[in-house]
């Protein structure tokens, strides 16, 4: 494997928590439904990246659907650069179950992660839905409850410490 695999999943790992942490520090204090939207968009591509550095952590070629050939490699080993040009990762829906087969970990919840996938579609593709903010929100503490914060737990042993309204810093303690 090409040295400059090796560290690509906690790369991603990282990656993810921080834009879950800045995204969440952004909306909090603002209370709009529109920059909730904003906010699972954002949760939602976190999530997927989240999704991939777990998968990563077993092997880096496995968040792939398709590699690059040998003649676009640089060298005798595959690298970052043929892979950012030619390879392809597997899509927001696949994710749970190549997370499963390479590492045997199954979502908990996994309607959450599929409900949250079919909103961020919703908004992405066709602006905003008219859901309330408490919807939005629900959505949002779900997702991370339910999907990003076991995922980081599990992967990582990272508690991902946002309070939200179903859980508080003081009654979240990881194992």
């Amino acid at each position: 494997m090409h040295e400059s695999l090796k560290s690509i999943g906690r790369h991603m790992f990282d990656f993810s928590k921080h834009l879950i942490e800045v995204e969440w520090l952004a909306t909090v204090p603002c209370y709009e439904r529109d920059r909730l939207a904003i906010t699972a968009v954002r949760f939602a591509h976190a999530g997927e990246i989240l999704i991939k550095s777990c998968i990563a952590k077993e092997h880096p070629l496995l968040i792939f659907s398709k590699l690059p050939k040998p003649q676009h490699a640089e060298g005798d080993l595959l690298d970052l650069p043929a892979l950012f040009e030619q390879g392809r990762t597997h899509n927001y829906s696949q994710l749970p179950n190549v997370l499963w087969a390479a590492t045997g970990f199954e979502l908990e919840r996994r309607d959450v992660y599929d409900d949250f996938g079919k909103l961020r579609n919703a908004i992405q593709h066709f602006g905003i839905p008219d859901y309330s903010f408490d919807e939005y929100m629900d959505s949002v503490d779900d997702y991370y409850v339910h999907v990003l914060r076991p995922l980081a737990r599990e992967f990582w042993n990272d508690s991902f410490s946002l309070p939200t309204r179903k859980t508080t810093d003081l009654d979240y303690v990881p194992e």
